[in-house]
């Protein structure tokens, strides 16, 4: 007798929701009358059936697998679930949603708080941020740290009250420490300034070498990734120009760079500037631009917003959506980031 009974989907549920890592659990029950149940598998948007993402069935009646959320993104989003039979019988399609979040630290270019903030005071562009998920805090308040001119244009965590900082213009003065150029990264811990890292010593001279993005991968060898306000090189980098949105490695030692990403030769305009990095590896990095830029598979992406660049095929997924928590405007243009 041939089967032609459809299988069934219940109790479909993801959890946690919300959720701020890149992996939730998918867990639903299953039934089939005939043959029983085979195979199943999970999508958001349209899917063909046999296309979406596989799911294992456990004794035919069970699914509970965790789900990578990492091509998500920062959304509330519609997820679909389908089971087929030994008979070759697909379910109807059964939904759920997942609420995707992030956690961000961040400082922006202009003198406008977040929103909802948490603990008060005056927007500053010298202040950090932290996006819980939920609402903003201050994180690091230098209104009276440094001097009016300062803009903290690239920042990376290391601990409590303990940070590395790069400063736009050049010259800022740090109360009881250094002067600091735009091409100098500078470390902060407890009340103390010091140059963490010295542009002008290792080649970095001219204006279009600011530091205005960066991430230290290794704090003791002074490793670290970066980008760079001008379209001029860092010394002994070849091949084509630089821009603006590259994304360069110092190595730690003397003049050794390397390009390790070129914009222009993955779909990012010659004229856009990277403003926020954090690196994860070569397919997994995540950059704030510091204008309106257009990102392939993204579309027209605000100044406000933190994207990952992810993953098999290296997508581009929204990772921080400005404007869905409260940081929108020129004002709030995110131009340093740090994620936990």
């Amino acid at each position: 007798m041939v089967d032609t009974d459809n299988p069934v989907v219940d109790s479909l549920s993801i959890t946690p929701s919300p959720t701020q890592g890149t992996t939730a659990t998918l867990a639903a029950t299953v039934s089939d009358v005939g043959t029983g149940v085979v195979a199943a598998e999970w999508w958001v948007g349209t899917a063909s059936p046999g296309t979406g993402t596989p799911l294992t069935v456990t004794g035919g009646t069970t699914i509970n697998e965790t789900i990578d959320l990492s091509l998500i993104g920062d959304r509330n989003v519609t997820v679909k679930v389908r089971v087929q039979d030994a008979a070759g019988n697909w379910s109807g399609t059964k939904t759920t949603s997942v609420d995707v979040t992030p956690q961000l630290w961040f400082s922006t270019a202009g003198d406008s708080n977040p929103s909802p903030l948490t603990n008060g005071g005056s927007g500053d562009r010298r202040d950090a941020y932290f996006w819980n998920g939920v609402s903003h805090t201050r994180e690091l308040d230098l209104s009276g740290l440094t001097p009016g001119n300062a803009n903290l244009d690239g920042f990376q965590r290391l601990g409590a009250d303990h940070y590395l900082l790069s400063f736009a213009p050049s010259n800022v003065a740090l109360p009881g420490g250094p002067t600091v150029q735009d091409e100098d990264i500078v470390e902060y811990d407890g009340g103390a300034w010091t140059v963490w890292f010295d542009g002008t010593a290792h080649g970095l001279t001219t204006g279009a070498e600011d530091i205005d993005a960066f991430h230290v991968t290794d704090v003791d060898n002074q490793v670290f990734y970066f980008s760079t306000r001008g379209n001029v090189r860092p010394p002994n980098v070849g091949g084509a120009p630089g821009d603006n949105a590259d994304i360069y490695r110092y190595n730690g030692t003397g003049n050794d760079y390397s390009r390790v990403w070129d914009a222009t030769q993955n779909g990012i305009a010659g004229n856009e500037n990277v403003d926020g990095l954090v690196w994860r590896g070569n397919n997994d990095f995540y950059v704030s631009f510091d204008t309106t830029t257009n990102v392939p598979g993204l579309g027209n992406t605000p100044e406000n917003d933190v994207v990952h660049k992810y993953g098999p095929g290296a997508s581009w997924v929204t990772y921080f959506d400005g404007s869905r928590h409260g940081v929108s405007g020129g004002a709030r243009d995110v131009d340093a980031i740090d994620i936990p």
